[in-house]
């Protein structure tokens, strides 16, 4: 028997044992622990795919077989496009073989070796040797960063390269930007827009803004979601409250930048977490009007008391300047599709239930985990660092979740911090923040 039947072979009965696995009797801790098996297997199997494509651009290489794109694509049992995606790894690891190792011991995923790819195609020749010089590092980062921090972590790496703080990307993702539009075969309209963080910060804040006014104006209780931004998009499309003038964006950034430049530490994202230049901040600001948020030492934002059950546009600056994402355990859903959910109930006179809208008592949830919480039976416990304890109905500790941009805190964010937010009326109120201040100076 060929060394290539039985390796098929052999992979086959493993498949066969996987299918007839018995999970009907696991309680959670056993699905985490039979999750995070299947975790490893995923990362072998990748690893030895990886393998197969390198072999394969060797043997097309010599003239004696097809590349990896059309051996990952075996017999059309895969897509093009992920037959590619495989390919596309194998090609990284040939420039940075630290991170084929890694795979293989399982200290790195799949989709951070995607990450690479994705980044290293938008390069030119010497910016992607340059980033494989950096392949240890990137190793390094990528074992102990989930795919979406290790994403930022890449950009960064390519503006420290190009010396210019992002502003290549950022003109490159102005050109790519675009807005397509047509009828499908239901006769749906299909609207399709690719933007580059800027103007998505600026779209996405109006379209939020106007989703909050409506569900304000509204008799009962209304959920942000997909169906309701297509009546605030059409509301500021047919009222006219999309003409021109000056938008509203929120921008984080921290003070050192805003008031000296860039720096090895610089933090100027939009709320989304999306990096822009420091030339893109400074035309934000030619023309504003400027308020502060402060910062206490813990990078946490001193509390705003307001007897309203909504929160305040402040508000949200200051737990936008702290989450990109829904406040609990591991949910990737934008600060933007978020509530601002009230760890007590709000009361305008509280007692020993009811909690105003205050910062201590607010954290932003999406729409699922809100429902969570009230319909869901689980309880969340805000602490004075920010961290939000999650227990599970039955009252059991499930996990603690901290904010995400207090998780990738650098020198220069724990010092100082600002939110950066465009009214319609063109002033931007800076929230800034140093460690040492109490109140507005």
């Amino acid at each position: 028997m060929s060394c290539a039947t039985n390796l098929a072979s052999e992979l086959e009965r493993f498949s066969e044992h996987l299918g007839v696995v018995e999970v009907a009797g696991l309680d959670e801790h056993g699905l985490r622990v039979a999750t995070s098996g299947i975790r490893n297997l995923e990362r072998a199997a990748a690893s030895l795919k990886l393998r197969i494509g390198q072999r394969a651009n060797q043997l097309a290489a010599a003239g004696a077989g097809a590349d990896a794109g059309a051996v990952l694509l075996g017999v059309g049992d895969v897509s093009a496009g992920t037959a590619r995606k495989e390919a596309a790894r194998a090609d990284v690891v040939d420039t940075m073989p630290s991170l084929g190792s890694a795979l293989a011991d399982g200290l790195v995923g799949a989709e951070h070796l995607d990450a690479i790819a994705r980044t290293a195609r938008s390069l030119d020749e010497p910016t992607r040797q340059a980033l494989a010089g950096l392949q240890d590092g990137l190793v390094e980062a990528a074992g102990r960063m989930p795919v979406d921090t290790f994403n930022r972590h890449l950009r960064r790496e390519v503006d420290r390269i190009r010396h210019d703080h992002g502003l290549s990307r950022a003109l490159q993702q102005r050109a790519r930007s675009e807005l397509k539009y047509w009828i499908d075969k239901d006769g749906m309209g299909q609207l399709h827009a690719t933007l580059d963080p800027e103007r998505y910060a600026v779209a996405v804040e109006a379209i939020d803004r106007q989703m909050t006014a409506v569900a304000n104006a509204a008799d009962g209780p209304v959920t942000k979601g997909p169906h309701l931004a297509v009546e605030a998009l059409m509301d500021l499309i047919s009222h006219g409250n999309g003409r021109h003038g000056r938008a509203h964006v929120t921008l984080v950034v921290d003070a050192e930048t805003a008031l000296h430049g860039p720096h090895e530490h610089s933090v100027r994202q939009t709320v989304d977490g999306a990096e822009l230049p420091p030339e893109t901040i400074d035309r934000f600001c030619c023309d504003a009007v400027i308020r502060k948020v402060v910062i206490d030492k813990r990078g946490v934002p001193i509390d705003v008391g307001r007897s309203a059950r909504t929160a305040t546009d402040g508000q949200w600056a200051a737990l936008k300047a702290i989450h990109s994402t829904c406040g609990w355990k591991d949910c990737d859903r934008p600060v933007s599709w978020c509530q601002a959910h009230h760890i007590k109930e709000w009361d305008p006179h509280p007692g020993k239930t009811g909690g105003l809208t205050d910062l201590e008592n607010l954290v932003p949830l999406c729409n699922r985990h809100h429902h969570a919480v009230h319909e869901g039976k689980w309880s969340i416990k805000l602490l004075p660092d920010r961290t939000l304890q999650i227990r599970k109905p039955d009252n059991q500790h499930w996990a603690n979740a901290k904010p995400d941009r207090l998780r990738e805190s650098t020198r220069a964010w724990q010092a100082n911090v600002a939110s950066w937010a465009i009214s319609p009326a063109g002033s931007v109120q800076l929230h800034t923040a140093r460690a040492d201040a109490v109140g507005d100076k």
